[in-house]
């Protein structure tokens, strides 16, 4: 036996690249030396068996399935390693066609069409000794069931806070495929406009303190029908605002004030069960900063026994010296002298000179003015701050002072907002002011909310997200 050396010293392994059937039979040894002799490793010899051509072991199925799906087809031979090409017939067999990046055991073709149904599918394996073809399938293609749209994922409501994205989306199931539209309503669902460009199950949207309390539905559509999202809410936090139990609005500190004024427009309350509830809007001095006293006038919209119900009324809250009680609850106007209609432009205003407090509230719309004097009040009054807010207004059970349940009503706007402190008369932004809104107390979303000042300072809007009660 003759013996040739390979050059591999120093390797422990030895790979042998086998090309041809020749090598099958040869023998190989390793021989292990150094400075004190020779060590011969025993004989191993080297099998080359021929390689066979691959033959089919699994033929690809029929397939069936429904426009706009997938359809899908394997196959396998007896030799794993083999390449795999599959082809396609759209001719019945007389041509071919090989499907691109398509040489896994598995071809899927997806989104079918009807018009591929009656599609050939075949598989091609090859090794270095041969090829075999696999026997043909078809694809069959059904034309999908209409379906009227059904909603399996309604939108929920979003709060964020302002200048943060905000996103609704929904999922719908429907044949065919239903598009989508959606809308926002700005007046509690009254009215409905479409957002422009909205087209996708998803709705993403950068909003502004003004957005807040939009409602957003979504409407999905195909040749059967329509089906239209629950209508939910958007609320928009602002970030900047001192947040309470009852106000929202504007506070104006750091002088003495001695008038505050400003206009409104008496909002429309809405009502859907006979609970009691009521929201106040209103100017007025004093009440922050643990001040025992507030001195103001407004209006409210209140749900009595399920129906809307408006008044005007002043109020010398704190004051125990002060008449008809107004020292714990505001006083209101006879409604068949003073009558107050939703709609109503209202202006009002609360001033104080020589220990004297006059309270004025007119309805512009109904031509009519009430003017209250009250002196003497006590404890006397900071004058501390001034005050244009929508309230929660409070109520008293059993004697026991607390807060009413809020009424939903629509963005309440003050104008012509304007105060005087020390020698300063002007509108809020004349004076160190501060926005509050008001949070439900159970989940910290905004119940009202103040949008930014006008640029000279003068009005504002407020709006209420409450539920509706």
């Amino acid at each position: 036996m003759t013996w040739l050396g390979i050059n591999s010293h120093g390797q422990t392994t030895l790979s042998v690249a086998v090309t041809s059937l020749k090598q099958d039979g040869y023998d190989y040894r390793a021989q292990f030396t150094n400075s004190q002799g020779t060590a011969t490793s025993s004989i191993a010899t080297l099998g080359v068996s021929h390689l066979l051509p691959p033959t089919v072991v699994d033929n690809p199925f029929n397939a069936t399935v429904v426009a706009g799906t997938s359809a899908s087809f394997s196959a396998s031979s007896s030799d794993p390693h083999a390449a795999i090409q599959w082809r396609t017939s759209a001719d019945h067999g007389a041509t071919w066609v090989a499907v691109a990046g398509a040489t896994s055991p598995t071809l899927t073709l997806p989104n079918v069409t009807l018009a591929m149904s009656g599609l050939l599918v075949e598989a091609v394996f090859s090794n270095a000794s041969g090829s075999v073809t696999s026997k043909a399938s078809s694809l069959f293609v059904t034309a999908p069931i209409p379906l009227f749209p059904t909603i399996a994922r309604q939108p929920t409501a979003q709060s964020v806070l302002n200048g943060q994205s905000a996103t609704f989306s929904a999922v719908v199931n429907g044949t065919p495929a239903p598009s989508a539209q959606w809308y926002v309503s700005t007046n509690k669902g009254s009215t409905w406009n479409l957002v422009v460009g909205a087209t996708s199950p998803s709705l993403t949207l950068t909003p502004s303190l003004l957005d807040n309390g939009n409602e957003y539905e979504v409407v999905f559509t195909n040749s059967l029908g329509e089906a239209t999202s629950n209508a939910v809410l958007l609320y928009v936090v602002n970030p900047l605002a001192t947040s309470d139990l009852n106000w929202s609005g504007y506070v104006a500190t750091g002088q003495t004030f001695s008038a505050v004024s400003g206009d409104w427009t008496v909002p429309t309350v809405t009502c859907a069960t006979t609970a009691m509830s009521s929201t106040s809007q209103w100017i007025g001095i004093d009440g922050v900063g643990g001040t025992p006293t507030v001195e103001q006038t407004g209006t409210s919209a209140r749900c009595v026994n399920g129906a809307p119900f408006y008044e005007a009324w002043w109020e010398m809250f704190g004051d125990y010296t002060a008449p008809d009680g107004s020292a714990y609850f505001d006083v209101g106007l006879p409604i068949a002298t003073y009558p107050v209609n939703a709609g109503d432009q209202m202006s009002a205003s609360v001033s104080t000179a020589d220990g004297t407090w006059t309270l004025t509230v007119s309805d512009l719309t109904q031509d009519w003015s009430y003017t209250k004097l009250v002196s003497g009040a006590s404890p006397v009054p900071s004058q501390s701050s001034a005050e244009w807010v929508v309230e929660r207004s409070g109520d008293t059970i059993a004697g026991v002072p607390g807060l009413a349940v809020m009424a939903s009503i629509s963005p309440v706007t003050f104008t012509n907002a304007d105060a005087t402190g020390g020698s300063i008369t002007g509108s809020i932004s004349a004076f160190t002011n501060q926005a509050w809104q008001v949070l439900d107390p159970a989940t910290a979303n905004p119940w009202a909310t103040p949008g930014t000042l006008s640029p000279d300072g003068t009005s504002f809007s407020v709006a209420v997200t409450c539920p509706i009660s």
